[in-house]
């Protein structure tokens, strides 16, 4: 059975508590609910489903030793979430201790901690479940943006070759050729255009497209169009 002690209707940091010593919790409980948000467990079955309903602890401080199980399985659960898992013990065990933070513990503290620092240990815990929560939420919108441009490059790609009516801007490309290369067939195709409408003026054609006349050179021969302009020399810095 869990318990909430804790109802202020302000939002608060949300830890639980999970220990079968009835006086570890309250005295836990004291400590720690001028700050946070506390829940008390006082068997596994209890903790896990409280932790399986809300996704808003951010701390769980734990026994490993509950009369229907080990705690080892909620840290198992948790290690992939932003939960936040503080081991408690009666004794101190160093290889233990490694043992568990190498699985996801956040800390591992004896029970005769002085109040001072398992209030310390807390608050880092929390600010870690803090963190980790800002993080996925990043991740998330991030994922959520990428498909988006994804899809809206999708869009571009198709209203792009649909429009490319033109058989100069078509050539070699397939119905499925990717957006950038529908890009350069458009730039080529512009850049031909542009080129015969001013009668194959460098200097002109720079200037009509916005670009510097080397720039022009480059595409000239990206695109291999020096075959298709009448024969004179191509040269950078040209000004006739």
């Amino acid at each position: 059975m869990i318990e909430t002690l804790d109802r202020d209707m302000n939002p608060r940091p949300k830890i639980m508590i999970v220990d079968d010593d009835i006086s570890t919790c309250e005295t836990l409980s004291v400590l720690l609910s001028a700050t946070y948000d506390c829940s008390i467990a006082h068997d596994l079955f209890s903790a896990r489903e409280a932790l399986s309903q809300r996704k808003d602890f951010n701390v769980v401080l734990l026994d490993l030793t509950l009369p229907d199980g080990y705690g080892d399985l909620i840290l198992e659960e948790v290690k992939n979430s932003p939960v936040q898992v503080v081991v408690l013990t009666m004794l101190s065990d160093i290889r233990r201790a490694a043992a568990l933070m190498s699985c996801g513990a956040f800390y591992y503290m004896t029970k005769n901690t002085q109040n001072e620092e398992i209030l310390s240990i807390v608050a880092r815990a929390n600010t870690r479940a803090i963190e980790k929560r800002l993080y996925a939420n990043q991740e998330m919108q991030i994922t959520a943006l990428t498909n988006k441009i994804s899809s809206l490059s999708d869009s571009i790609r198709q209203e792009l070759w649909h429009f490319s009516v033109n058989e100069n801007i078509r050539e070699g490309l397939s119905s499925n050729a990717n957006l950038k290369d529908i890009v350069q067939a458009f730039e080529k195709s512009v850049v031909l255009s542009t080129l015969e409408r001013l009668h194959y003026s460098r200097n002109k054609s720079a200037k009509a497209l916005g670009i510097h006349i080397n720039t022009l050179l480059l595409k000239i021969r990206q695109y291999g169009l020096t075959h298709r302009i009448p024969k004179r020399r191509l040269s950078f810095g040209e000004r006739k």
